[in-house]
């Protein structure tokens, strides 16, 4: 009996460690393309407020997770390093080098933690998320950088073919909820025309209603 619940106990605390590791990679998505608004819009304090929030919410993550993983703990403090160095950055225009040095180190944070998660995810609404907030990543890294983006994907997959997954998937796991796909149907067409002009005030808006909506 002894023996059968700490089992149970075992199980339980593996489930626990895999729903918080699904958290901590949203998480990542969110930091990484909340301070890249912050930098398109050179130091707007709500982008800043909302990549801190991000960080401040996989910290308390990773004490939880204390041991586990050591180079993800690793890089995840380079990445509170690197915002506490450029809180107070003075803007002249789009730093696309300051947005290069971003976007790579959080690449391979966002990474080590996919390669945790191993595309296997508890519910369908975290699956959706999960492609959401790469879409957004993937679409802030275009914004910010006249090259074409610098480490647009983890897997090499295009926007168009996000999108697309995105859409079969809110028809398949929300079939009934409109106000999600009225959301989607809205910005759909912004998020394919990125090669043409970008518009993450609206996207970010957009998603951040989304998130709502699917937490519900």
């Amino acid at each position: 009996m002894r023996l059968f619940g700490l089992v149970l106990l075992l199980l339980s605390s593996l489930s626990n460690a895999e729903t918080e590791f699904q958290e901590l990679e949203l998480l990542s998505y969110r930091l990484s393309s909340s301070f890249a608004a912050f930098i398109f819009f050179e130091g707007q304090q709500d982008y800043l407020d909302a990549a801190k929030e991000n960080l401040a919410n996989g910290s308390e993550l990773l004490k939880q997770l204390e041991g586990q993983h050591p180079n993800i703990h690793s890089l995840w403090h380079q990445a509170e390093d690197f915002i506490e160095e450029n809180t107070d950055r003075s803007f002249n225009g789009l730093d696309t080098t300051l947005e290069a040095g971003w976007s790579l180190m959080t690449l391979e944070l966002q990474e080590k933690i996919s390669a945790v998660n191993q595309n296997t995810y508890s519910s369908d609404a975290i699956r959706l998320q999960v492609e959401m907030e790469q879409i957004l990543v993937h679409y802030m890294k275009f914004s910010n950088s006249s090259f074409g983006g610098y480490g647009v994907s983890l897997s090499g997959r295009s926007i168009e073919e996000r999108v697309a997954d995105v859409s079969n998937m809110i028809q398949e796991y929300f079939p009934d909820n409109r106000r999600l796909q009225g959301k989607w149907k809205f910005i759909r067409r912004t998020l394919l025309a990125y090669n043409e002009q970008t518009s993450p005030y609206i996207v970010s808006k957009t998603f951040d209603d989304m998130r709502k909506i699917i937490r519900r």
